[in-house]
């Protein structure tokens, strides 16, 4: 991914603690190759969800445990408002890693800054899409007006002038001082 990563945890749908991958599969860029459903049928990512649920089930019972209430390690859904793939923290992480080194590495750095209070938690991605929107808008506005100037600069204000000194001429009397006789 050579491109600008913008990534906001706010945009991730969140499910009884499980994080939406499709969420994550649309801002990696949503190649096909790359959905959830392709993830969570390798051998690999069958062997992490089992691994996770064991360790779920052994800290299951410990109230010490941070992950007590999000014990589920996935989830699909199909049809309605919240359907998707939902995976639990660290099986979105697999993910984010099996997409792309580098998104990985943005969406780790920031769930660990949101995580630890290094960052506020504000809707940056909204910010820079209304900016980019008004920018847009500003680009527009100006090229319509630059045309505008040159068309009217070139074409419209030389004609104006050209038929208002007609009309001031038919406009003025014309005085004959040359010493025409009056009959």
């Amino acid at each position: 991914m050579n491109q600008l990563i913008t990534f906001d945890p706010q945009a991730i749908k969140q499910l009884d603690g499980l994080y939406c991958l499709n969420d994550l599969h649309r801002m990696a860029g949503g190649h096909k190759k790359d959905t959830p459903s392709r993830f969570i049928r390798l051998d690999k990512t069958q062997e992490l969800i089992q691994a996770f649920n064991r360790q779920y089930q052994k800290m299951g019972s410990d109230p010490h445990n941070p992950l007590m209430g999000s014990e589920q390690v996935l989830r699909v859904i199909n049809g309605g408002d919240m359907q998707g793939v939902y995976a639990c923290k660290p099986l979105m992480f697999a993910y984010t890693a099996w997409l792309d080194a580098d998104f990985h590495a943005v969406v780790y750095k920031v769930f660990d800054k949101v995580l630890t209070g290094q960052t506020r938690t504000t809707n940056h991605t909204a910010q820079i899409n209304q900016l980019c929107h008004e920018l847009k808008s500003i680009t527009q506005l100006l090229t319509f007006c630059g045309r505008n100037l040159a068309l009217h600069g070139k074409q419209t204000k030389p004609q104006m002038l050209k038929d208002l000194n007609q009309l001031i001429e038919q406009q003025q009397p014309q005085l004959n001082f040359g010493g025409a006789s009056h009959e």
